[in-house]
């Protein structure tokens, strides 16, 4: 229902950071604990910075699936969702909206991102990005739709 905010901390090498526990702030608030091992960071420091309850993301399925169609002993199945973001800040923002396909190890199972708007997809993962930019008060509406096939008869669950 809300997203969270990432700090990334290019050339954090130059801060001399010693390994131990480090508390974040944001907005001149407290906003948790994390630990930092500058042995196992790479070029930059990525840190939690908690929820932004004033960015507002809903997911809905807006149909269980569009279509089941039989072809050559192959189901095939179409899931439809739609993500709003809603920015209720006073000002602009760019945000990263990341969600995910399920992605098969099994040769027999395929997905197939149908229609991700302007997002962009590593197949490897099956996570999807869409970088977007809001108005205050602006929403946007985000497609997520993929098809699932699989041989005619197994139940394929995820």
């Amino acid at each position: 229902k809300f997203a969270y905010l990432i700090g990334t901390l290019p050339d954090w090498s130059s801060l001399n950071l010693i390994e131990g526990e480090a508390n974040i702030y944001f907005d001149n608030s407290f906003v948790g604990s994390t630990w930092l091992n500058p042995t196992s960071i790479d070029d930059s420091l990525t840190v939690s910075l908690g929820k932004d309850e004033r960015i507002v993301v809903e997911r809905e399925q807006l149909k269980e699936f569009s279509s089941k169609n039989f072809f050559r002993n192959k189901t095939r199945e179409t899931f439809s969702y739609e993500i709003r973001v809603r920015n209720t800040k006073s000002e602009p923002i760019k945000i990263t909206v990341e969600d995910q396909l399920p992605v098969s190890t099994n040769e027999e199972i395929k997905v197939t991102a149908k229609d991700l708007g302007d997002g962009y997809m590593r197949e490897e993962t099956g996570i999807v990005y869409w970088e977007i930019e809001l108005q205050p008060g602006e929403t946007k509406k985000l497609p997520l739709v993929y098809e699932l096939e699989y041989p005619k008869g197994k139940r394929v669950a995820f």
